[in-house]
């Protein structure tokens, strides 16, 4: 599983970022759902009322 994050700070982007990530969602989620790797973007697909375009992400992420 992965988690596309996009950080308010993007010079916090980074491994020590991602593994406290992984920490938090540890707490909160089943092992089953914690995402396995995480990659940053420097910004989302989002509609103009702010939703998240998902099929566009899923788009960028067969491309890479």
């Amino acid at each position: 599983m992965v988690a596309i994050v996009q950080p308010e700070d993007p010079a916090a982007a980074g491994p020590e970022l991602a593994a406290e990530l992984v920490a938090f969602a540890r707490t909160k989620l089943g092992g089953y759902k914690v995402p396995r790797d995480i990659r940053f973007s420097d910004k989302l697909p989002r509609t103009p009322t702010g939703k998240m375009r998902k099929h566009e992400l899923r788009d960028r992420m067969l491309q890479a």
